[in-house]
């Protein structure tokens, strides 16, 4: 894979020299593992590494400064950039838990972030990236749990878990009520917060589905997943894996 750095000037690239090689290290031994255990055939062409705003506004207007497209990973490689998001997300939340956890949001994080990108592109989705793609939530929910599990420390798994957990609860009550099937492809139509919402209980929905339905084996519920389609996607796939209800008992007073 490719490093591509796209700013506006070479002294605003030599910023991010440190950081982008260090992930270059770990996401190419990342690569490697999705191509052993996950069938990654077609990997990423490369990353292009570029500030927030350029990412949002001149290579797409998807909101998130990280996405991928069939060849390619854009993304911000700036600390301070994805604590700024976050915290424009989450800053006004009557829970320090969540605040604390994004106001120091670390390079273990923004790392895991363009594993998750990586894992788009395994040959177990199905759908196509010129596609409509059809209940969003497990591919997402797959990337991050796929990234998380294999990047990130035991502990910063399990902080993870906490923090997004929380997120849920926290807005379940205003956003709750949706399918989680409804988290398709006009998703980035939505508020940003719902969004993200959606993203959080993607992840928990795919930990619950591999670690206590699937005694922790990812391709077994990939298996399912692909019965699923295999037959004619007949049935919702929240209904199909039986987690319409996951979190409907979630409200504020569980969060840490």
């Amino acid at each position: 894979m490719k490093h591509i750095y796209a700013f506006e000037t070479p002294y605003e690239a030599v910023k991010y020299l440190e950081i982008i090689e260090s992930f270059k290290v770990k996401l190419n031994e990342f690569k490697a593992l999705l191509e052993k255990e996950y069938e990654l055939n077609d990997s990423p062409r490369g990353f292009i590494w570029t500030p927030g705003d350029i990412a949002t506004s001149v290579f797409s207007d998807v909101p998130i400064p990280a996405y991928t497209n069939r060849h390619l990973v854009y993304m911000t490689p700036d600390i301070m950039e994805w604590r700024n998001f976050f915290m424009n997300i989450y800053g006004n939340v009557e829970s320090e838990f969540i605040k604390d956890f994004y106001r120091n949001f670390k390079e273990e994080d923004i790392l895991t972030i363009a594993g998750h990108e990586m894992v788009h592109h395994i040959d177990l989705f199905p759908d196509e990236f010129d596609e409509e793609r059809e209940s969003i939530w497990f591919e997402e929910g797959m990337c991050d749990y796929i990234a998380r599990k294999n990047l990130m420390t035991p502990e910063s798994f399990e902080t993870i878990t906490k923090v997004e957990s929380a997120v849920v609860a926290y807005f379940n009550e205003k956003f709750g009520s949706r399918s989680i099937d409804q988290f398709g492809t006009d998703s980035y139509s939505n508020d940003i917060t719902s969004i993200m919402f959606d993203y959080c209980r993607s992840f928990l929905t795919i930990k619950y589905l591999v670690e206590e339905q699937a005694n922790n084996n990812p391709l077994e519920v990939f298996k399912r997943y692909n019965e699923w389609c295999e037959a004619g996607r007949k049935e919702s796939l929240s209904t199909y894996f039986n987690v319409e209800n996951l979190f409907i008992s979630l409200d504020k007073e569980s969060i840490i």
